[in-house]
């Protein structure tokens, strides 16, 4: 639930970043809506933000800027039961190889983890909610398929996840288990009460079914 409420307060904040609303509605006496937007772009304005979270006091954000992979920290703080943002501070990445590319990142285990893609391997920095990289693992992902999405587990493990495959890893980086459906489509998992759950749609269904990914014989059970 913690985790839950940290990323709508960063949907929040990163929505004022985005796009500040409307003026104050007119007096009755008027016949017609006036409204007035003012954007702003945290990435630059040919930037994409592949993925957000947040910690207690801070949002981090990746994606692509006009000068290409781009980490961004959002200090903030609560005042009087609003979240007041900071301004976006660029976080220093190792050097990157050309063509490299941000795909996603997530909060846990007190760190932030951030899943790149290498021209022809993948990255996944843990990085301090101060902005301080930690450390830089080199997971093995199976299948033909890019991941989608990083999900961290309560011990500092983490689940990467493409549209018919998932791969946990330990703390190490090193993959404890695999699983593959191609004959469904998979979503990104959920953490729900420690254990890592799979969304998963058969093809032809219109219902999606929430699995339990079994270490033991790597299936996914509903």
């Amino acid at each position: 639930m913690k985790k839950v409420l940290c990323l709508l307060t960063a949907a929040a904040l990163l929505l004022t970043l985005c796009a500040c609303g409307a003026e104050e509605a007119p007096s009755e006496a008027e016949y017609y809506w006036r409204a007035e937007t003012e954007s702003r772009y945290p990435l630059g304005l040919n930037g994409v933000i592949q993925g957000l979270a947040a910690s207690d006091d801070c949002i981090f954000l990746c994606g692509e800027s006009e000068d290409g992979p781009l980490l961004g920290r959002i200090p903030y703080e609560i005042r009087e039961g609003r979240a007041v943002p900071g301004g976006m501070e660029a976080v220093e990445l190792p050097e990157l190889a050309e063509g490299s590319r941000m795909l996603d990142l997530d909060f846990g285990a007190g760190k932030f983890y951030v899943l790149i893609a290498l021209p022809e391997s993948y990255l996944v920095l843990t990085c301090l909610p101060d902005g301080s990289i930690e450390d830089n693992l080199s997971p093995v992902f199976v299948g033909d398929e890019e991941p989608k999405s990083i999900l961290v587990t309560e011990d500092g493990g983490f689940c990467l996840r493409s549209l018919h495959n998932i791969c946990l890893y330990d703390r190490t980086g090193k993959q404890t288990a695999a699983f593959s459906d191609y004959l469904s489509d998979l979503y990104p998992p959920l953490l729900i009460g420690g254990v890592v759950f799979a969304q998963s749609l058969p093809m032809g269904s219109g219902a999606v079914r929430l699995c339990r990914l079994n270490r033991e014989t790597e299936k996914l059970e509903e």
